[in-house]
């Protein structure tokens, strides 16, 4: 069912990436490579508003999200970025095509009740080249969201989504950082703890580079 509440405006890019890619201070030291013609997927990216930042630095930009008229609405407003329906677990490029993944308050998300990060993690691993970076972020324990999460199973939870009121996302509780240890390095990790309006946002950020293929 189509939301009204999922709309498109002018918005600044998360704050921490502009630090990532823009800013001369740490972390953005560990990433120096020149970005022009780079490859970069923005996974869940939502209304946008990070894509416009990284088309400005020479990316190549490409956007993912869960539903067709989602996709609709960003292609009609965003020009020059492929924008394509998918999940974590099924991103509808080939093998080793991205330089660049971003998944901000995305990576944890499952497509269905069965699933585990695992498969994001494989399918994430799939569609990213080696020597290329995977920025994402976890739910700290003091994020406020952890109070609105139903307990389905064994790592999967429910939280109802506040942009799209009929659709109960499925999302893992824990990620495991232990698929990264062997193909993967982390290069930075970043945490912020901030209380807006007497609820606490706590976000944890991560960059890694892959440095093997699996």
């Amino acid at each position: 069912m189509k939301n009204k509440k999922f709309k498109f405006y002018e918005s600044y890019p998360e704050n921490i990436l502009t630090q990532i890619f823009v800013s001369k201070k740490k972390p953005h030291t560990y990433i120096s490579e020149k970005f022009k013609q780079k490859k970069a997927l923005d996974l869940g990216c939502g209304n946008g508003r990070n894509i416009h930042l990284l088309k400005s630095l020479g990316f190549k930009t490409y956007g993912l999200e869960i539903k067709n008229y989602m996709v609709k609405k960003l292609k009609k407003n965003i020009s020059k970025t492929i924008f394509k329906v998918g999940t974590s677990d099924n991103i509808p490029f080939k093998n080793n095509f991205f330089n660049y993944i971003i998944a901000y308050n995305s990576i944890y998300y499952l497509s269905g009740i069965n699933k585990k990060f695992a498969d994001n993690f494989i399918e994430i691993d799939r569609v990213l080249k080696v020597n290329g970076y995977i920025i994402f972020t976890e739910i700290g324990e003091k994020h406020y969201v952890r109070k609105k999460l139903k307990k389905i199973n064994h790592n999967v939870y429910q939280l109802k989504n506040l942009e799209l009121p009929n659709y109960n996302m499925l999302i893992c509780k824990k990620i495991e950082f232990k698929l990264f240890q062997n193909n993967y390095k982390l290069i930075h990790k970043i945490e912020r703890l901030v209380k807006e309006k007497k609820i606490y946002k706590h976000i944890i950020f991560y960059i890694y580079r892959k440095i093997h293929s699996r």
